[in-house]
């Protein structure tokens, strides 16, 4: 497979990436973690995943496990593992609102897990393409 022939468009994924960023899930938070995975749920299960929610510990969010079927189920499948809650407050969002400058975009929580996930998620939708 030759990556650099996948079909990618950026826009298309900025949309879809944007209400998990917008969606403030402070690790301190259990009620907004868990806002964080409805949503991230709906999403997988709208590509076929099967959705096990795992109750939060300790005063923490929800865990969501999405399974894709596998049309192998002899081979070995793709693990993908990340975290949806943020270091930063609720509220934050609204002194760093969205910015897309060209080829760039700012906001909490664009690059790391919650852009890492929704890129997973948006390969998931590609593997099925």
């Amino acid at each position: 497979m030759n990556p650099n022939a996948l079909p990618f468009d950026s826009d298309t994924i900025l949309n879809g990436l944007r209400p998990w960023i917008e969606c403030e899930s402070p690790t301190w938070d259990s009620a907004a973690v868990n806002r964080m995975m409805d949503l991230a749920s709906r999403d997988l299960a709208m590509l076929g995943a099967r959705i096990e929610r795992i109750p939060g510990r300790m005063g923490f969010g929800d865990c969501v496990r999405a399974c894709f079927p596998h049309p192998s189920r002899d081979k070995p499948g793709i693990l993908i593992l990340g975290h949806m809650d943020t270091v930063h407050p609720v509220g934050t969002l609204s002194q760093l609102p969205w910015r897309h400058d060209g080829k760039r975009c700012y906001r909490p929580g664009i690059l790391d897990m919650k852009g890492g996930n929704y890129i997973g998620h948006c390969c998931s939708n590609l593997k099925r393409a």
